[in-house]
């Protein structure tokens, strides 16, 4: 047990004496010298590597904001064009404009039906028998001849409508837009892998062209996580930060937060501080 605490102790250690040579190392056992040479190549060296990671990331942001762009253009122009062969409203009011068709045609025929058989009723009266009989004889014909063309009518028609509403599209263009939303989301996919590949070279780039950076910014942000490795190697939270004060001094870096940090500590509302902070334990993965 006591050897795996002693395990635990030494890979806390490691954890944070590589954060703190991040920021900038001791250069221990160096003649004051050869530190003090070496510290001002750090700085020059982290200063223009920072200015080439900054203009690299811009590029990169820019390059993928205007293909994500373009792609959003494209697939919402092909959405739109598919969207605009489906017919089912000018179905509908094709079907619409052969309803009224029908009515008007269907009212013309009872209207003339009843005004001729109208004219004939006004007429038998003044008829003799022979006549009269032949009137009603008429007046029944219509009817029936008026139902016929009726019937004609409706059939015509119903057929006409009925092969209007098989040509509605709708489906077939629902079935064309989902398949080009999964043929979109594809390429989503790919592009949105494509920039992850590149966003990981640029970070694994980052891991040793802004260690500078990473580091402080890990100790701002990062206070569990810190503290969990300050727990686990026995090193007081306020001794590890103020060793990060005093190795981002050596640098001629901004050390405001840190000191912040460092007077939180102090005062006791470190843990408060670090309420809110969401992150996880740092795992080490070497040089």
């Amino acid at each position: 047990m006591q050897e795996i605490h002693t395990q635990y102790r030494k890979l806390g250690i490691m954890v944070l004496s590589k954060a703190l040579d991040d920021l900038c190392p001791t250069f221990y056992g160096e003649a004051e010298e050869d530190k003090q040479l070496k510290i001002k190549e750090r700085i020059a060296f982290f200063k223009k590597s920072e200015v080439e990671l900054d203009a690299e990331w811009e590029v990169l942001e820019t390059e993928a904001q205007e293909e994500l762009d373009n792609f959003e253009k494209e697939r919402n122009n092909i959405f739109s064009k598919i969207e605009r062969t489906n017919n089912s409203e000018r179905v509908k009011s094709k079907i619409s404009g052969f309803e009224d068709k029908k009515k008007a045609r269907v009212d013309y025929l009872y209207r003339k039906m009843e005004r001729e058989i109208s004219l004939l009723n006004e007429k038998i009266p003044s008829m003799d028998e022979r006549r009269a009989s032949q009137a009603l004889a008429r007046i029944e014909s219509l009817k029936t001849s008026t139902e016929a063309k009726i019937k004609k009518t409706e059939l015509r028609y119903n057929t006409i409508i009925k092969n209007t509403m098989n040509s509605d599209n709708s489906e077939r263009v629902a079935e064309r837009l989902e398949q080009s939303k999964k043929v979109w989301e594809r390429k989503y996919n790919e592009l949105r892998d494509k920039y992850l590949v590149k966003e990981s070279i640029y970070n694994n780039k980052r891991m040793e062209f802004d260690q500078i950076r990473i580091a402080c910014q890990g100790f701002i942000e990062e206070g569990k996580s810190i503290k969990h490795w300050c727990t686990l190697s026995e090193i007081p939270v306020k001794t590890c930060y103020k060793e990060a004060v005093k190795r981002t001094k050596m640098i001629n870096r901004d050390y405001s937060k840190l000191e912040e940090i460092l007077k939180d500590i102090i005062s006791g509302n470190y843990e408060q501080r670090i309420a809110s902070d969401n992150s996880r334990p740092i795992t080490y993965k070497g040089n």
